[in-house]
């Protein structure tokens, strides 16, 4: 498992350097920058914004004494969508930003959800 998780890490390296370069030959170097720059201040802004409104619904539900489970599954993927942020690149940029839509979330969520109930068992959330 951690050699596969190794080899991702590395393709995803090659990757990102590949379109960076490609970006940088088609509007410079500085643009590039920028775009970079922006995209991540950008990006984070709205995972900070999504990251408060998943722990208000944790709260909430917790008050209502109502299983967190979606709401700790939307703020896992928020989370890492603010890890991918971090990695400067335009392909993990869109990932994240991607990963901050909401319908993207769901389905990542209803995807983990899945892989949970298969390895531990039956999972019953809404």
């Amino acid at each position: 498992m951690a050699l596969v998780v190794a080899l991702i890490l590395v393709l995803l390296a090659v990757v990102e350097v590949f379109v960076i370069v490609q970006v940088v030959h088609a509007i410079g170097v500085l643009l590039t920058v920028a775009l970079l720059i922006v995209v991540s201040a950008l990006g984070a802004r709205i995972c900070a914004h999504s990251g408060l409104a998943a722990m208000r619904r944790f709260r909430v539900q917790v008050a209502e004494r109502r299983m967190p489970g979606l709401a700790l599954l939307d703020g896992l993927w928020i989370l890492v969508a603010g890890a991918l942020l971090i990695v400067p690149g335009f392909v993990t940029d869109g990932l994240a930003l991607l990963l901050l839509l909401p319908p993207v979330r769901r389905g990542a969520s209803r995807l983990t959800r899945l892989a949970l109930a298969r390895r531990v068992g039956t999972i019953v959330w809404p």
